[in-house]
């Protein structure tokens, strides 16, 4: 038994790289890529990204459930535009494989009451960890597996990413030992889309089956 061929991309907070992990694992696992709840995009949406910087192919994209134009967590996007997001009137393609990637971290609100892991726990996905190294990231990242531990959310793999920050990924590991770890992703110059390519091949022969606690 292998990875899921259904995947949910999330992060240990905002900014950490869930696009540019998302943009890889679709390389990888030459697989479709959503983001069904899309704020910023009067700036540039992800899938947009993926396409103009990380070298997926366009065809690989599909429609955002939600498009949001203010640069702010969903729920407040939201808000600004007179709407509320009900993520549990959203339906999962039917694509596989497929690459479901997040808003910011686990606990991040869509609406007044549900969070972005409530909508993992709907969807009945593994979660992809996207770990970035930096001063505070065991503790975000701890507490992101202990709350996943709580709810039962599996885990398809950690991904550490970045420049190494002293022995940020040997406590986190050593705290849970038993969860599959991605190749690391350096941290890469532009064009991403080159380094991210080399990435993708070693993804490709990491196949563990979803960790279940």
């Amino acid at each position: 038994m292998g990875r899921a061929a259904a995947v949910f991309v999330t992060g240990i907070g905002t900014d950490v790289g869930k696009t540019l992990v998302s943009a890889g694992l679709c390389l990888a696992w030459n697989a479709k890529y959503w983001k069904p709840f899309q704020s910023g995009a009067s700036v540039e949406t992800d899938r947009a990204r993926l396409v103009s910087e990380y070298g997926v192919p366009e065809s690989q994209t599909l429609t955002e459930a939600q498009v949001l134009q203010s640069f702010s967590s969903p729920h407040h996007a939201a808000k600004q535009e007179g709407l509320s997001l009900d993520p549990f009137s959203v339906k999962l393609p039917e694509d596989r494989p497929l690459v479901v990637e997040g808003a910011g971290g686990l606990l991040v609100p869509l609406n007044e009451k549900d969070t972005v892991a409530d909508f993992i726990q709907y969807l009945k996905l593994p979660v992809v960890l996207v770990i970035n190294h930096y001063l505070g990231a065991i503790n975000h990242s701890l507490l992101s597996l202990a709350y996943c531990k709580h709810s039962g959310i599996p885990i398809q793999g950690l991904v550490f990413g970045g420049a190494p920050f002293l022995d940020n990924k040997e406590i986190i590991c050593a705290q849970y030992p038993n969860l599959p770890v991605f190749p690391d992703l350096p941290q890469l110059e532009n064009p991403k889309s080159i380094g991210l390519t080399h990435w993708a091949r070693k993804v490709s022969e990491f196949n563990p089956a979803p960790y279940v606690w």
